[in-house]
């Protein structure tokens, strides 16, 4: 493997760790749909695991990280907005 490829993997890690949220989210919108109790600190640690993989998709020169730095930080500042309320 490659080093951009290694850096193209963190960062497509770190898009996914941010749009999880959301998944969860619609999943607990939908009447029928099973739900899942997720605590506030821990959609902290999965956002701020987010940040950390999109500084190394960044550190690694992948060209995805232009949208997963400013994606996890965003996040990660919106579920700490929302967990802090």
């Amino acid at each position: 493997m490659t080093l951009e490829s290694i850096a193209n993997l963190l960062a497509y890690s770190s898009v996914a760790c941010s749009l999880s949220f959301w998944l969860w989210a619609i999943l607990n919108i939908i009447p029928g749909m099973p739900r899942f109790d997720i605590p506030g600190p821990w959609w902290l640690a999965i956002m701020g695991i987010g940040v950390l993989l999109s500084g190394a998709a960044a550190l690694g020169r992948s060209k995805l990280w232009l949208l997963a730095t400013p994606l996890a930080l965003g996040m990660f500042l919106l579920v700490m907005y929302i967990v802090g309320s």
